[in-house]
């Protein structure tokens, strides 16, 4: 996974080019990248991302294959309408 930070961080940062720099060179290992699953509930993926202050996991389904991007945004529509209906 290649985030905006990696990019920032190990590009921009270093004085580095797009052009020169392979992707597996800025990438997000594998054991660095923290991820949700489809049974992970809502406030434990909110809680993944502001501990770590990111702002998106990659959803992993059981055999381990990406099936998704969850990024804050999904998670604040869904805070909100529980808010609404809590008001309701």
């Amino acid at each position: 996974v290649v985030s905006e930070r990696d990019y920032v961080t190990k590009i921009a940062l270093l004085g580095r080019t797009s052009k020169d720099t392979a992707i597996s060179q800025i990438s997000t290992k594998m054991a660095n990248l923290v991820t949700a699953s489809p049974h992970d509930s809502v406030y434990t993926c909110m809680d993944k991302m502001l501990t770590r202050d990111i702002r998106h996991l990659p959803l992993i389904d059981d055999s381990g294959k990406v099936i998704g991007m969850l990024s804050i945004k999904d998670i604040c529509k869904v805070m909100l309408k529980e808010t609404e209906k809590t008001i309701e």
